[in-house]
């Protein structure tokens, strides 16, 4: 028993010095490289006539380019983080009330950034709680391009009658679905820092930085 509670100490020691090791390494700005991600499954009809989302459309996709600065408390494993973020985003988008009926894709591009506080878990893990109150999207209408989701005999000046209508509620649904995935995130794992570079996996996404 003394042997075992022995072990157990020497590895939360262990534990605890690579858990700081990692917030050493990591503390600072990082600029990352443009990383590209699917968001959900995909939209189901809501029975609603004036509905933009198309049923059945593909997962909303997103690339990004984030920064990611780290503020270590002194004398703790963790702290405070910033994360900056240009995207272009698209989605799956139709108008059903009107005689054009053919799923048509929304690109637009914005901003975002989130706060928060992390802890760094282990040599390559760190738990993070992102404060929602601090999260903020822009969209930008100005961006907007449509096209065609599937094959269609529909003529491309279809889709500029479309532009306005789309553009006018694009932010609405967004916002939404960006700071939802923010929402799920929980931890940075999987982390490699090797001299000025660093990779971590957010989600499902790997994604690699440079300082």
């Amino acid at each position: 028993m003394i042997l075992g509670l022995a072990l157990a100490s020497v590895l939360a020691l262990t534990s605890c010095d690579e858990a700081s090791k990692l917030a050493g390494e990591v503390e600072g700005t990082w600029t990352g490289q443009t990383a590209h991600m699917q968001l959900g499954k995909g939209h189901k009809h809501d029975g609603n006539k004036h509905s933009d989302k198309q049923p059945g459309t593909p997962a909303d996709e997103m690339s990004c380019t984030p920064t990611i600065t780290f503020t270590r408390d002194q004398g703790t494993k963790g702290g405070t983080f910033t994360i900056k973020a240009d995207y272009t985003m698209t989605q799956g988008v139709v108008l059903t009330d009107t005689v054009l009926n053919t799923p048509v894709k929304a690109t637009v591009a914005g901003t975002v950034a989130a706060q928060g506080t992390w802890n760094a878990k282990d040599d390559d893990e760190i738990d993070v709680v992102f404060d929602a109150s601090k999260t903020v999207t822009t969209v930008d209408p100005a961006t907007l391009a449509l096209q065609y989701g599937a094959l269609t005999d529909a003529s491309a000046a279809s889709l500029e009658t479309l532009k306005s209508r789309i553009a006018s509620n694009i932010e609405s649904q967004v916002k939404p679905a960006i700071e939802k995935q923010i929402g799920m995130v929980h931890e940075f794992d999987d982390i490699k820092v090797v001299g000025n570079t660093m990779t971590m996996e957010i989600g499902k996404t790997r994604l690699s930085f440079t300082k």
